[in-house]
C-alpha cells in the first residue's frame, strides 16, 4: 500500500472517531437505535400464551404476600423454576 492510501485511510478513520466522540452525535445515535428498537411495541401484545399466566402468577404472589409459591387462578404452578416468576 502507499502512503497516500494509508494517509487518507488514517485520515478518514481519524474523522470517523472525532465524528463518534461528540456526545450530540452519540446521543442522536443511541436515539435512532432505541427508536427502532422500540418503534411498535406498544401494539404488540402477549405473543405467549405462557407469558399471561406468568404475569398473572406473579400479580397473585405479591396481592398474597407469598413470594414462594405461584398460583394461577388458585391452581399450583410448580412446573418451573420460581425466578421465573422473580423476573
Amino acid at each position: 500500500m502507499s502512503t497516500s492510501a494509508e494517509q487518507s485511510e488514517a485520515d478518514w478513520q481519524r474523522r470517523f472517531a472525532s465524528l463518534i466522540y461528540r456526545r450530540s452525535t452519540l446521543w442522536l445515535v443511541l436515539g435512532l437505535i432505541a427508536l427502532g428498537v422500540l418503534a411498535g411495541h406498544h401494539s404488540l401484545g402477549v405473543i405467549d400464551r405462557d407469558e399471561a399466566r406468568f404475569a398473572q402468577a406473579s400479580k397473585q404472589m405479591l396481592a398474597s404476600g407469598d413470594f414462594i409459591t405461584p398460583y394461577f387462578m388458585d391452581e399450583l404452578r410448580a412446573k418451573k423454576p420460581i425466578a421465573i416468576y422473580w423476573l
